[in-house]
């Protein structure tokens, strides 16, 4: 799993919990939320070296986070500080693989017992699902 996929599917799984949280009705069983909370807690554990290394990208080529005049992230006037390597470690980054990180899988059948699953809900889940 690249680290970019540790992101979306950290931030799609906040998403459903956040959505659930919201209309204060459980969509999941215990069984897919208990899944839900270990892979949130397995995908955390993968996420801090990122965010780790993305602050010290950040720190390398931006000033403190500030914007210019056009809204966009001022970057630091030194050679080689511009927004294209910028960018290119941030991809760099979001690539790197980190192989099995030990996601709690579930049944496609698992998921029959969970009550009105949106789409996103279930394109949230759908890493966790063996094949």
């Amino acid at each position: 799993m690249t680290n970019r996929e540790v992101v979306q599917n950290l931030n799609n799984l906040y998403a459903m919990q956040s959505r659930e949280e919201r209309e204060e009705k459980a969509k999941l069983s215990i069984k897919v939320g208990y899944a839900v909370r270990k892979n949130i807690d397995v995908l955390n554990r993968v996420y801090k070296p990122y965010s780790e290394s993305l602050e010290e990208i950040q720190k390398e080529y931006l000033t403190e986070r500030k914007y210019d005049e056009a809204g966009q992230l001022e970057f630091i006037k030194e050679k080689g500080k511009t927004k294209e390597n910028y960018e290119r470690a941030v991809k760099e980054l979001m690539d790197v693989e980190n192989g099995d990180v030990g996601i709690h899988r579930i049944r496609l059948e698992d998921l029959e017992s969970c009550n009105s699953l949106t789409m996103a809900d279930q394109d949230a889940l759908f890493f966790m699902i063996e094949e």
